[in-house]
């Protein structure tokens, strides 16, 4: 899979935009239509830390329902250079670095109730060595909805869609992207789909993949094209398990 690491900072170019369209992209289940228009899902992370002189801004997050409670999820990999945080920071130290860190729509309509924020506490992620963080969400009271997560692995070309916004498209609240189920690298708990429509995928890092009953399967991690087809990987979320 060396050409996922290829597309990383790509994917996490730190530029601001938003934007609800239907025309980059074909979108064919109504369930998944529906949620997208009568709820905000879709976040971007803004964060400091302790040491670093940047901002980490962009990248894409979502909400997540496990175990009775409210997580957020985005790309581990928005830790690292790809979304200037130098050095790095590993996941057992994000207490003690983390200044802030809030998650928001690219465009809020109400600040106070469209904004997330997430804490220091660190989880047990000592058996999760994939591009996938779940994080503490510390308040209660957002118009953002979380997603319930499935965790079986689809069929080989199934519909799913990508909840997204790319940095391009100014004031974009939330797209949906059609793509299809190729296949399952175990080693690295990537999923990988066959993009069929043309979009810019930077900023997508983080982005949920859901099914056409609305469940997220995958957070998008990467995207790369090979013999002329172009592929997004993400890692399954059935990973989150691994989290304690």
């Amino acid at each position: 899979m060396k050409n996922l690491q290829i597309t990383m900072i790509f994917l996490t170019l730190t530029t601001l935009s938003f934007c609800q369209t239907k025309q980059n992209g074909k979108v064919s289940d109504e369930v998944v239509k529906n949620l997208v228009a009568k709820n905000q899902i879709l976040l971007t992370n803004l964060a400091l830390f302790k040491d670093h002189k940047d901002e980490m801004i962009g990248a894409s997050a979502f909400l997540i329902n496990y175990k009775n409670k409210v997580f957020a999820v985005t790309a581990k990999h928005v830790l690292g250079e790809a979304m200037g945080v130098e050095p790095e920071i590993k996941v057992g130290d994000l207490k003690k670095f983390l200044i802030s860190w809030k998650m928001f729509p690219r465009v809020k309509i109400n600040p106070r109730l469209d904004t997330v924020i997430i804490g220091a506490s660190t989880l047990n992620y000592d058996s999760l060595n994939k591009d996938i963080l779940l994080l503490e969400v510390t308040n209660t009271k957002f118009n953002i909805l979380p997603l319930n997560p499935n965790f079986n692995l689809p069929t080989k070309g199934d519909n799913l869609y990508i909840i997204g916004c790319p940095y391009s498209q100014e004031k974009c609240k939330e797209n949906v992207y059609e793509i299809f189920y190729d296949s399952y690298d175990e080693e690295t708990s990537m999923l990988n789909f066959i993009i069929k429509s043309k979009f810019d995928l930077s900023g997508f890092s983080g982005a949920p993949i859901v099914d056409k009953e609305g469940k997220v399967v995958s957070i998008l991690t990467s995207g790369w094209e090979e013999r002329k087809i172009k592929y997004v990987g993400g890692t399954f979320i059935k990973e989150i398990e691994r989290v304690r």
